[in-house]
Protein backbone atom coordinates (compact mmCIF):
# COMPACT_ATOMS: atom_id res chain seq x y z
CA UNK A 1 0.00 0.00 0.00
CA UNK A 2 1.31 3.46 -0.90
CA UNK A 3 1.24 6.21 1.72
CA UNK A 4 0.60 9.66 0.35
CA UNK A 5 1.20 13.10 1.81
CA UNK A 6 -1.83 14.38 3.62
CA UNK A 7 -2.75 11.26 5.57
CA UNK A 8 -0.21 11.65 8.39
CA UNK A 9 -2.92 12.01 11.01
CA UNK A 10 -4.51 8.70 10.09
CA UNK A 11 -1.21 6.84 10.44
CA UNK A 12 -0.10 8.24 13.79
CA UNK A 13 -1.58 5.42 15.87
CA UNK A 14 -0.37 2.71 13.46
CA UNK A 15 3.23 3.77 13.00
CA UNK A 16 4.94 5.16 16.10
CA UNK A 17 7.65 7.70 15.44
CA UNK A 18 10.74 9.07 17.10
CA UNK A 19 10.71 12.14 14.85
CA UNK A 20 8.63 15.20 15.68
CA UNK A 21 8.48 18.65 14.14
CA UNK A 22 6.96 21.91 15.27
CA UNK A 23 6.55 25.15 13.36
CA UNK A 24 7.49 27.97 15.71
CA UNK A 25 5.81 31.35 15.63
CA UNK A 26 8.65 33.88 15.14
CA UNK A 27 7.27 35.92 18.05
CA UNK A 28 8.14 33.01 20.37
CA UNK A 29 11.81 32.74 19.46
CA UNK A 30 13.11 35.54 21.77
CA UNK A 31 11.66 33.66 24.74
CA UNK A 32 14.09 30.80 24.07
CA UNK A 33 16.77 32.94 25.72
CA UNK A 34 14.99 32.55 29.07
CA UNK A 35 16.05 29.69 31.40
CA UNK A 36 12.76 27.77 31.15
CA UNK A 37 12.92 27.54 27.38
CA UNK A 38 16.70 27.13 27.29
CA UNK A 39 16.15 23.98 29.36
CA UNK A 40 13.59 22.74 26.83
CA UNK A 41 16.10 23.32 24.03
CA UNK A 42 18.76 21.46 26.02
CA UNK A 43 16.36 18.51 26.35
CA UNK A 44 15.82 18.60 22.57
CA UNK A 45 19.61 18.34 22.15
CA UNK A 46 19.89 15.57 24.74
CA UNK A 47 17.13 13.54 23.08
CA UNK A 48 19.08 13.59 19.83
CA UNK A 49 21.98 11.94 21.65
CA UNK A 50 20.11 8.96 23.13
CA UNK A 51 20.18 5.67 21.30
CA UNK A 52 18.01 5.45 19.29
CA UNK A 53 17.52 9.21 19.07
CA UNK A 54 14.27 11.11 19.53
CA UNK A 55 14.43 13.96 17.03
CA UNK A 56 12.43 17.12 17.59
CA UNK A 57 12.75 19.61 14.76
CA UNK A 58 11.83 23.24 15.41
CA UNK A 59 10.95 24.81 12.07
CA UNK A 60 11.44 28.57 11.91
CA UNK A 61 9.59 30.40 9.09
CA UNK A 62 12.11 33.11 8.23
CA UNK A 63 9.76 34.85 5.79
CA UNK A 64 7.39 35.69 8.68
CA UNK A 65 10.11 37.19 10.91
CA UNK A 66 12.04 40.42 11.18
CA UNK A 67 15.82 40.66 10.72
CA UNK A 68 16.66 40.52 14.46
CA UNK A 69 14.60 37.38 14.97
CA UNK A 70 16.21 35.75 11.93
CA UNK A 71 19.63 36.49 13.43
CA UNK A 72 18.54 34.89 16.70
CA UNK A 73 17.34 31.81 14.79
CA UNK A 74 20.74 31.53 13.11
CA UNK A 75 22.40 31.53 16.53
CA UNK A 76 20.15 28.63 17.59
CA UNK A 77 21.02 26.41 14.62
CA UNK A 78 20.98 23.38 14.35
CA UNK A 79 18.28 23.16 17.05
CA UNK A 80 16.12 25.61 15.13
CA UNK A 81 15.88 24.94 11.39
CA UNK A 82 15.16 27.85 9.09
CA UNK A 83 12.48 27.24 6.47
CA UNK A 84 11.55 29.46 3.56
CA UNK A 85 8.06 29.94 2.19
CA UNK A 86 7.31 27.03 -0.13
CA UNK A 87 6.27 28.00 -3.65
CA UNK A 88 3.48 25.43 -3.83
CA UNK A 89 1.88 26.01 -0.42
CA UNK A 90 -1.89 25.90 -0.21
CA UNK A 91 -3.50 28.69 1.80
CA UNK A 92 -5.17 27.73 5.03
CA UNK A 93 -8.96 27.95 5.00
CA UNK A 94 -10.73 27.13 8.27
CA UNK A 95 -13.11 24.20 8.12
CA UNK A 96 -16.74 25.22 7.60
CA UNK A 97 -17.73 23.02 10.56
CA UNK A 98 -15.60 25.13 12.92
CA UNK A 99 -17.59 27.39 15.28
CA UNK A 100 -18.55 30.51 13.34
CA UNK A 101 -16.99 32.97 15.81
CA UNK A 102 -13.55 31.31 15.61
CA UNK A 103 -13.82 30.90 11.86
CA UNK A 104 -14.58 34.60 11.39
CA UNK A 105 -11.65 35.58 13.62
CA UNK A 106 -9.29 33.37 11.58
CA UNK A 107 -10.53 34.85 8.30
CA UNK A 108 -10.00 38.50 9.31
CA UNK A 109 -7.47 40.67 7.51
CA UNK A 110 -5.76 41.73 10.74
CA UNK A 111 -2.07 40.94 11.19
CA UNK A 112 -2.64 38.28 13.87
CA UNK A 113 -5.14 36.37 11.70
CA UNK A 114 -2.92 36.57 8.60
CA UNK A 115 0.05 35.27 10.64
CA UNK A 116 -2.10 32.51 12.16
CA UNK A 117 -3.25 31.32 8.74
CA UNK A 118 0.33 31.38 7.45
CA UNK A 119 1.50 29.24 10.40
CA UNK A 120 -1.39 26.81 9.91
CA UNK A 121 -0.63 26.52 6.19
CA UNK A 122 3.06 25.85 6.92
CA UNK A 123 2.19 23.25 9.53
CA UNK A 124 -0.03 21.45 7.06
CA UNK A 125 2.50 21.74 4.22
CA UNK A 126 5.41 20.37 6.26
CA UNK A 127 3.14 17.87 8.07
CA UNK A 128 4.37 19.22 11.39
CA UNK A 129 3.18 17.80 14.67
CA UNK A 130 2.17 21.23 15.88
CA UNK A 131 2.61 24.98 16.01
CA UNK A 132 4.31 26.62 18.99
CA UNK A 133 2.79 30.06 19.42
CA UNK A 134 1.88 33.00 21.61
CA UNK A 135 -1.02 34.00 19.33
CA UNK A 136 -4.13 34.38 21.45
CA UNK A 137 -6.22 33.70 18.35
CA UNK A 138 -4.60 30.31 17.78
CA UNK A 139 -4.66 29.45 21.49
CA UNK A 140 -8.37 30.31 21.70
CA UNK A 141 -9.07 28.13 18.67
CA UNK A 142 -6.63 25.31 19.47
CA UNK A 143 -9.19 22.60 20.25
CA UNK A 144 -11.40 23.49 17.32
CA UNK A 145 -8.42 23.58 14.96
CA UNK A 146 -7.27 20.19 16.22
CA UNK A 147 -10.77 18.73 15.95
CA UNK A 148 -11.44 19.96 12.43
CA UNK A 149 -7.97 20.19 10.86
CA UNK A 150 -5.89 17.79 13.00
CA UNK A 151 -3.33 20.53 13.63
CA UNK A 152 -2.08 20.80 17.19
CA UNK A 153 -1.58 24.30 18.57
CA UNK A 154 0.92 24.36 21.43
CA UNK A 155 0.96 27.50 23.57
CA UNK A 156 4.56 28.55 24.21
CA UNK A 157 4.23 27.92 27.96
CA UNK A 158 3.40 24.26 27.20
CA UNK A 159 6.30 23.62 24.81
CA UNK A 160 8.63 22.27 27.52
CA UNK A 161 5.88 19.86 28.57
CA UNK A 162 5.47 18.59 25.00
CA UNK A 163 9.21 17.96 24.72
CA UNK A 164 9.11 16.09 28.02
CA UNK A 165 6.14 14.01 26.81
CA UNK A 166 8.18 13.05 23.72
CA UNK A 167 11.00 11.97 26.02
CA UNK A 168 8.85 10.01 28.46
CA UNK A 169 6.85 8.43 25.65
CA UNK A 170 10.06 6.81 24.46
CA UNK A 171 11.23 5.84 27.96
CA UNK A 172 13.90 8.51 28.08
CA UNK A 173 13.96 9.96 31.54
CA UNK A 174 16.42 12.43 32.94
CA UNK A 175 19.09 10.53 34.79
CA UNK A 176 19.58 11.71 38.35
CA UNK A 177 23.13 12.55 39.29
CA UNK A 178 25.05 9.77 41.00
CA UNK A 179 25.84 10.67 44.58
CA UNK A 180 28.55 8.69 46.34
CA UNK A 181 28.71 8.78 50.10
CA UNK A 182 31.97 8.07 51.86
CA UNK A 183 31.55 6.44 55.21
CA UNK A 184 34.37 6.84 57.67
Amino acid sequence: MLFRQGIRNYLSSTFPTRKFSFVIDPKCLPFFQQPTYENALQLVIDLRLVSPPVEIAILFPAHLADHATCALAESLEPIVSRIEEPKDISPYVPCSAMPEELRKRLLQDQEEAVQARALLALSRHFQADGIVTLSQLLVDAQYSIYQHDSTRVVPLNEFADIVEVCAHGHSNFGQPPIVIFHLM
